[in-house]
């Protein structure tokens, strides 16, 4: 599984810090040479910047090639 988090650290700040999207990638074909993948992608809901929340629930990805 491959997970990519989006953080925004206002000004630089560490400390400050917040998350405002996920996304997750899983093999769903257990490595075959043709693969299928399923995605997740989660947005948080910012009401301070305006921004919805969403949540994509698994989009499948059928067939693709081998990386090798």
């Amino acid at each position: 599984m491959m997970v990519v988090t989006i953080t925004i650290w206002p000004g630089g700040d560490e400390a400050a810090s917040f998350d405002i999207a996920q996304m997750k990638i899983e093999n769903e074909s257990r490595l075959a040479d043709v693969s299928d993948y399923t995605a997740r992608i989660v947005q948080c809901e910012n009401r301070r910047l305006g921004v919805q929340g969403i949540d994509t629930d698994r989009v499948p990805q059928r067939g693709v090639g081998s990386l090798g």
